[in-house]
């Protein structure tokens, strides 16, 4: 299984294709079986938002951040180019 895992991380670091793995690893089709079955799990989603939340707490933030309201997300506190008189 490390192997695995170290190929799926060799492809998304090369960006190369599946078919172009390194013979050291093993053959593309059970990494690529093996990615497809992580996908479908959420497993890549949640190691990145849990090893985010450590990263977050380690720099003294909140694990998770605060959402904004919707009205400042909405109304700027700045005018924009377009709300400009045109002369």
């Amino acid at each position: 299984m490390r192997e695995v895992l170290n190929g799926i991380r060799n492809l998304a670091r090369t960006g190369c294709g599946w078919r172009m793995l390194p013979v050291n690893f093993p053959p593309w089709q059970t990494v690529y079986s093996w990615f497809r079955r992580l996908v479908r799990l959420f497993l890549f989603r949640t190691i990145h938002d849990l090893a985010l939340m450590v990263d977050r707490e380690r720099a003294g933030l909140e694990a998770a951040p605060r959402r904004l309201s919707a009205e400042s997300a909405i109304s700027p506190s700045t005018p924009t180019a377009a709300c400009w008189p045109l002369t």
